[in-house]
């Protein structure tokens, strides 16, 4: 475990985004530095954040346009005649999609993925539909289009992301089931780089964390990571520590394993993928790096959960 730690720490160092103390430090929740462990948040930190714009969050949650399964909505009311049962008309065609939002280490949103299922690409499903917006003009119109997209209008489309002064458009793309996929992860990557979201300047490369899914372990990802041209440095959490690599813009969690993913075997996920998940502790500071864990019988300090 100890490895795992030092392994992180180190290749966010090599990227650039972070650097080791000379001492160990406490920090508070703000990742001001203080004297005392009372005053302290967590363990003591090894390493601070210099960049955490130039470090990278994401995960995809699955959902579907059937809402037979959704229950009550808490607190909502319906006056109805005695004994009878109030009900309510729901979709029930099932129509997996996923969503995917990448955020950078300062909180900031950087970039919204839907997945829909399918393999043939429809425009008015990307667009969407809002029926409760004004329609300008008629469906006739040479124009009709261009007046009625765009959020608020008829036909929303995605959220857009704004980082580093850039619009980032949300990017909608088809899988057959609807789920992420090694070329849609690597498309990701590209539309960033194609925007000049991380300039690779003064050594710096953007540090990407992620869970362990397999389209992380595949060839167009891994080719396009290794790539000298745009190299980007991704470490590979535990597969079900997902929960502790999700990032707020002022929470740092301290997962217990990782291992920093290239093409070369020796240094694909190992014994990470069987060691058993045992301590998750939460750091309210946002730019620092707390020390590896320590053993049961030694004092782990700050706030443990």
């Amino acid at each position: 475990m100890y490895k795992m730690y030092n392994e992180i720490y180190a290749e966010m160092t090599e990227a650039g985004v972070a650097v080791e103390l000379e001492e160990p430090i406490w920090v508070d929740k703000d990742g001001n530095e203080v004297n005392q462990q009372s005053q302290a948040v967590g363990r003591k930190i090894t390493h601070r954040i210099i960049h955490p714009d130039y470090t990278l969050h994401a995960d995809e949650v699955g959902g579907d346009t059937s809402q037979k399964g959704d229950g009550h909505v808490g607190g909502v009311k319906f006056l109805t005649a005695p004994d009878t049962i109030p009900t309510t008309g729901t979709a029930d065609n099932d129509n997996h999609f996923t969503t995917m939002c990448f955020t950078a280490g300062n909180g900031k949103p950087v970039m919204c993925v839907v997945i829909m299922t399918g393999v043939q690409q429809k425009t008015e499903h990307e667009i969407g539909i809002d029926i409760l917006a004004d329609m300008v003009g008629t469906i006739d119109d040479p124009d009709y289009y261009d007046n009625n997209i765009g959020p608020g209008k008829r036909f929303p489309g995605g959220p857009t992301c704004e980082f580093r002064g850039k619009k980032v458009p949300c990017m909608v793309r088809w899988s057959k089931k609807g789920g992420i996929t090694s070329e849609i992860l690597t498309d990701c990557l590209r539309t960033m780089d194609e925007l000049e979201l991380f300039p690779r300047i003064d050594g710096l490369r953007p540090f990407f964390i992620v869970d362990g899914h397999g389209s992380r372990l595949e060839l167009p990802f891994l080719n396009y990571i290794n790539d000298p041209e745009h190299e980007w440095c991704v470490c590979l959490g535990v597969p079900y520590g997902t929960c502790c690599e999700k990032l707020l813009p002022i929470v740092i969690t301290s997962p217990p394993q990782f291992c920093r993913l290239s093409t070369s075997p020796r240094v694909w996920p190992g014994r990470a993928w069987q060691q058993s998940y045992r301590i998750m502790t939460m750091y309210q500071a946002c730019a620092s790096l707390p020390s590896p864990p320590v053993s049961d019988d030694e004092d782990a300090g700050g706030n443990d959960v």
